[in-house]
Order: structure tokens, then C-alpha cells, then sequence
């Protein structure tokens, strides 16, 4: 057989992963690529959204970043306005 360990607690515990999973609904600010690949867009398609203010966003320094919140909201506009 191979090499047996010592059954001690350290070797019964689980170690820790290095990797933490994220949930998608943890996070409430979203970059612009996260977002176009949630509504299932390409990014310049999220872009034409935002010019015509149907999808709101937030600037931090250079960065845009979509509240995760305003997600719904045009989906429920695009929705509308298909109707």
C-alpha cells in the first residue's frame, strides 16, 4: 500500500481552499463586461444601452461600473418597449 499518515486533528480537518466561490448576487457593483455577459450582450450593445440612458451606471475614478440592481430594470424597459 502507500505511506499511512498519523491520524491526528490537523490531518482530519479540510483545508482551506484557495479559491473563495463567489455568488452572483453578492456583488452589487458590476464592471461592464460581468454586466454584457449577464444580459447576455456584447459590449458594445451594453454601451448603445447606456448612451440612450436605459441602463444606468456609476463612475469610480475611471472606471463604470453597473449597479447590479439596474439589471432587472432594463430588461423590464426592453420588455416594454418590444411590447
Amino acid at each position: 500500500m502507500g505511506r499511512e499518515y498519523p491520524r491526528n486533528e490537523i490531518n482530519r480537518q479540510p483545508r482551506p481552499s484557495r479559491f473563495v466561490e463567489k455568488h452572483v448576487s453578492d456583488e452589487l457593483l458590476l464592471t461592464t463586461d460581468e454586466a454584457a455577459t449577464r444580459l447576455r450582450i456584447g459590449r458594445s450593445k451594453l454601451y448603445d444601452l447606456i448612451r440612450a440612458n436605459k441602463l444606468s451606471t456609476i463612475k469610480i475614478g475611471a472606471r463604470r461600473l453597473v449597479p447590479a440592481g439596474s439589471l432587472p430594470q432594463v430588461i423590464a424597459l426592453l420588455l416594454e418597449e418590444a411590447a
